[in-house]
């Protein structure tokens, strides 16, 4: 009775081996794309929450609105001015006050495009982003409506 094993035995187990490796392998680098796509959604979805708050903030504590164009929206407070502007990256919300600037950017995608739009008697604005979604033909639109001025007595910057 011999002991050990056949080289073609061996072998038979070096490419099983092989071959279990290879979908491991395969298996987890598609576990890696789906989670980089997963974080890549999460992170436009909280992106845009910001900007909703944010924006929608600004507005309601404006008293006027200094300037609607195609790349940009200024307003102003009793104490600063905000300005959103359309950047390569995405939106820049610039505040200024008689002491400071802060900058603040939101990244969207590449391909978002962005409107601004006050209603005739600048009662209202709108901010609207079209985007597409990354390897998908699914177009995303986030709409933000608000009534300037809505909460400019509040200094606090906070509804009651």
């Amino acid at each position: 009775m011999k002991r050990g094993f056949s080289l073609v035995e061996v072998v038979q187990v070096l490419v099983l081996g092989s071959g279990l490796m290879l979908l491991g392998v395969h298996l987890l680098e598609r576990t890696m794309q789906v989670r980089e796509t997963a974080l890549s959604g999460m992170d436009q979805v909280r992106t845009w929450g910001a900007l909703c708050l944010q924006f929608r903030r600004d507005v309601h504590l404006a008293e006027t609105i200094a300037e609607v164009g195609s790349r940009n929206l200024m307003l102003a407070t009793g104490e600063a001015t905000i300005e959103y502007t359309r950047t390569e990256h995405g939106l820049l919300r610039t505040r200024r006050t008689s002491g400071s600037i802060e900058y603040q950017p939101y990244s969207l995608p590449a391909d978002a495009k962005i409107e601004f739009y006050a209603t005739p008697g600048n009662d209202r604005v709108r901010l609207t982003v079209h985007s597409v979604a990354p390897n998908s033909e699914t177009r995303q639109v986030m709409r933000i409506e608000a009534v300037v001025g809505r909460w400019a007595n509040h200094r606090a910057g906070e509804p009651e």
